[in-house]
């Protein structure tokens, strides 16, 4: 879905331990006197409280999966909320909306979110949601996430780590996003990109 939205939107996608709060909140200091508002946004957009945390200590601990039905009931609303949230939020000039992950995590990371919906089904769907101004995907070498999280050591045995670090570079491809991939936190260029890709627009 092509961008109409007056504000940038970035959304930071990455595993557990890549960097991506440490990211957004020094982000959220160099750049808070260049626009009148900075949104934060963990995951989803919600209702009533908009910047409502829902981190989990511990989201691989088990792999039951919602029933499918119930799993696509909750795509289909969180597209609702997404759409009505850019509609609402996002047509405001000088303000500048982060994103702690994206819908798209449903795919890279189901186990997270107990989600079991079919791919194809899935990326359909997705393909809906309005599209963030800027991806910004962090990448870490693996040693340096075991270090962060040790809960990589457990995932490196199974299933679910090596889907995830195949799918995240394969993002451009798969949805066709404009996406810049960081392997380390680098404040000045992920702040050139930004100034590059959405304060001109201003």
């Amino acid at each position: 879905m092509k961008n109409h939205h007056r504000s940038i939107v970035i959304s930071f996608m990455g595993v557990d331990g890549s960097g991506k709060s440490t990211l957004i909140e020094l982000l959220r200091k160099k750049l808070k006197n260049k626009f009148k508002k900075i949104k934060y946004v963990h995951l989803r957009p919600y209702l009533i409280l908009l910047d409502k945390s829902t981190v989990q200590a511990n989201p691989h601990k088990t792999k039951k999966t919602w029933p499918i039905l119930l799993n696509f009931i909750r795509i289909l609303y969180w597209l609702i909320i997404y759409r009505l949230f850019f509609y609402l939020f996002a047509n405001k000039p000088r303000q500048l909306i982060i994103f702690d992950r994206y819908a798209d995590d449903l795919m890279i990371d189901p186990i997270r979110y107990k989600f079991n919906l079919p791919n194809k089904i899935t990326k359909f769907i997705l393909n809906f949601f309005p599209n963030p101004s800027l991806w910004i995907v962090l990448n870490a070498p693996i040693k340096e996430l075991e270090k962060r999280k040790k809960v990589f050591s457990e995932l490196r045995m199974t299933s679910h780590w090596p889907h995830k670090v195949r799918l995240f570079p394969k993002i451009p491809q798969t949805y066709g996003k404009k996406i810049k991939e960081i392997s380390n936190i680098d404040m000045d260029m992920v702040s050139k990109y930004i100034s590059e890709d959405g304060l001109k627009l201003i």
